[in-house]
This record gives structure tokens, sequence and C-alpha cells, in this order.
């Protein structure tokens, strides 16, 4: 088994890597896809590792959501690109299938599904590096009021959502939804601002998911385990819905510098959701980490010490940005 993972992310991981450099360095619609389709391939056998009937669901629900955008993607290039002002309404249906690729909301249902039933290292790989090709194609699209629009659903479902689960997995996938929205609030005002955003993001939850596999939580319910590992786990939660002075909240207080006054309602529509959220995962927090230990449990070990590590990267950015 360990060497099959070995094969499998020494072959399949640098053509993943790959595959989104070339999106990102890509001056032609057609290469952005072609990219895409190789990042599709190479993702496919990472997600069905190791294989179980779960997985296997999973990895075809993937390449059928992936599979479909792509080929509405090639049907837009081919037919509508050549044709003179088309970007009127092609950027907006390109949007949306850069959206479906992304597992963002409105079409968002695909992406809580399998969150919940894939590996931790899969799902690290959903949650940060899938996401970026897609985003960065979204950031060329010149439809500001469109996607100001979807930022403003996101951040408010995906916050929403967030508070009315306790399972770990999906309270990342929903977050991601909510943070997300933010990214698509940067784009119309800097072409730039959203990299930074994805950056600390990506960093808080890949950090978040190394905790949570360390631990194999599931569940925010942690009576079984030690006081330390409790605060570790809520403090990496808390950094990503945003808790000052950590990184979450950096990204976000970057962000709103970034929106003009004149667009009061989209900041404050975007502070009452993050407000929302950190209020619900403060309360959850402080219940899960004075909750009484079960007589009839062992308490857990602590997990490798590596995670710890990382905690410089909760106050860094704030300490930069300032």
């Amino acid at each position: 088994m360990s060497s099959i993972y070995c094969i499998y992310h020494t072959i399949f991981l640098p053509l993943l890597i790959s595959s989104t450099v070339i999106t990102l360095s890509a001056s032609s619609w057609l290469v952005m896809w072609l990219s895409l389709e190789i990042n599709l391939i190479t993702f496919l056998p990472i997600l069905s590792f190791p294989e179980s009937q779960f997985f296997s669901q999973s990895s075809m629900k993937y390449f059928l959501v992936q599979s479909s955008s792509s080929m509405l993607f090639l049907f837009l290039l081919i037919f509508f690109s050549p044709l003179p002002s088309s970007s009127s309404f092609l950027y907006p249906l390109i949007s949306l299938i850069m959206i479906m690729k992304s597992g963002t909301i409105p079409l968002h249902s695909w992406f809580i599904s399998i969150s919940n039933n894939i590996s931790w290292p899969s799902l690290t790989l959903l949650l940060t590096w899938q996401k970026l090709a897609p985003i960065f194609i979204l950031s060329l699209l010149d439809i500001p009021y469109f996607l100001l629009t979807l930022a403003l659903v996101n951040s408010i479902l995906g916050a929403i959502s967030g508070l009315t689960t306790q399972m770990t997995r999906l309270i990342l996938a929903y977050s991601s939804l909510s943070h997300m929205g933010w990214i698509l609030s940067s784009m119309p005002f800097s072409s730039t601002g959203w990299i930074f955003y994805f950056t600390i993001y990506s960093l808080n939850t890949i950090l978040c998911l190394i905790v949570f596999s360390h631990t194999n939580s599931f569940s925010l319910n942690l009576p079984s385990l030690s006081t330390k590992t409790k605060i570790l786990k809520l403090a990496t939660l808390l950094n990503l819905a945003g808790l000052p002075p950590l990184s979450g909240f950096t990204i976000k207080w970057f962000t709103l510098n970034l929106i003009p006054t004149n667009f009061l309602m989209v900041s404050m529509t975007l502070i009452s959701s993050s407000a929302m959220t950190l209020i619900f995962y403060l309360k959850l927090s402080f219940s899960s980490l004075f909750s009484s230990f079960p007589s009839n449990k062992p308490i857990s070990s602590d997990p490798s010490p590596l995670p710890y590590l990382f905690f410089p990267l909760f106050i860094l950015p704030t300490l930069i940005y300032f």
C-alpha cells in the first residue's frame, strides 16, 4: 500500500502542479482548457486512493462534474470566441463554468458531497490547490458586478451553512465557500489582492487539515482529547474563521481596505457573515474545550509536534501587513 502511495504521488502530484502552473502562465484560452484537462486526469488517481467504495464514488462524481464543465468551456471557445464583441455574454458563461469547477455557490452541491467522503490529503488539495486555476481564470474576466453578486451570495450562504454542522470536513468545505466570497469580492478592485488572500487562506487550511488528520477528527465533539490537543484544534479553526489578531483576520482586513467606500453594502455584508461564523465558532470552542472527559474512554495522546511549528503563521501575516 505504501509503495503504491509513493508511486501515485511521485508521478501524479508533479503533473498536477505543472498543469496548474501552465494555466497561470498561459496566454490562450485553449491552452488553459488543455491544462485543466491535464489537471483533471492527474487528480483522479490521487482522489481515488486508497481504493474504497466511497472514494470511487467521489472520483466518479468529480470526473462527471469536471468533464462536463470542460466540454462546455471548449464549446464556448470554439463557437463563440471568434465572434466580434462576444465578451459581453461569453465572460459570464465562462465564469459559471469556473464556478462549477471550483465548487462555488450556486454550483457547489458536488463539492460538499465529495468533501465528506475523500481522504485527508485529497481534501487538502481539493480545498486549496484545485481551486487556484479556476480562480485565476475568474480574475481575468471583466465582469465586476457579477463577481460581487457571487461574492455576497457565497459569503452569506457559506457562513449560514457552516452553522448547521459540527462535522469537521463539512465545516472546512462551507468555510471554503465563505472564503471564496472574500476572494471574489477583491477581484473587481485589485488584480493581485486575491493572490495574497488565497495564499494565506491555503496555508491556514493546510494547517487545520494537518491537525485534524493527526487526531483523525471527524467531529468537533472533543471530549476524548487532551486539553492541549483541544486548544490546538480550536486555535486552527478560529484562525480560519478570522479571529483577531490571527492571520485569518488579517486577510479579511486587507480585503476590506481594497473595497471603496461607495461599496459600503458589500463591506457590511462580508463583515456580518464573518462575524456570524466567528461567534458560532467561539461558542462551540468554549463548550468543547471545557467539556468533561467521559469515564469509559481514555484520553487520546497528543498529535505529532509538527503542527505546532506552524503557529508562527498565525501572527506573521498580521505583523507584515501592519
